[in-house]
């Protein structure tokens, strides 16, 4: 049941592991989507993955238990190219999965969703986003 007091909601559908015959089951995570909850100028992380993984967005460095989500806001100004990381603690080894840079928006905030694989011997993490400006 949603929170009468939440006016802005995202539902999040994870589909579970077991599947006991009855078609697909899910689990569904209720956020708050408002500016309160999710700051203009962020990124809110779900690691969907079974690995603990590391991650760096700019100054902010933070390593995201399996099946979590964190919500992290860099001190950064706006248009600042920031650094991008991403590890994958794999049987006690860190396997670095993705450099990159992106210019920080503070009219922007970004979902980010980390799902992982093993590809050949590694872990392999996918990482797929979505960003939604202010309107102006």
């Amino acid at each position: 049941m949603i929170p009468p007091d939440m006016k802005h909601v995202l539902l999040l559908f994870n589909r579970t592991a077991t599947d006991q015959g009855q078609g697909r089951e899910y689990n569904i995570m209720l956020l708050d989507d408002s500016s309160a909850g999710f700051p203009w100028g962020s990124f809110r992380i779900f690691n969907l993955s079974e690995y603990q993984v590391g991650c760096v967005l700019g100054d902010s460095r933070q390593v995201l238990a399996p099946k979590s989500m964190n919500l992290v806001t860099p001190k950064a100004e706006d248009g600042e190219d920031m650094q991008v990381h991403y590890s994958a603690n794999y049987d006690g080894e860190w396997i670095p999965c993705l450099t990159s840079r992106l210019e920080y928006e503070t009219n922007s905030r970004v979902i980010i969703f980390l799902t992982g694989t093993i590809d050949n011997v590694y872990p392999k993490l996918d990482i797929k986003s979505v960003t939604q400006y202010m309107a102006q």
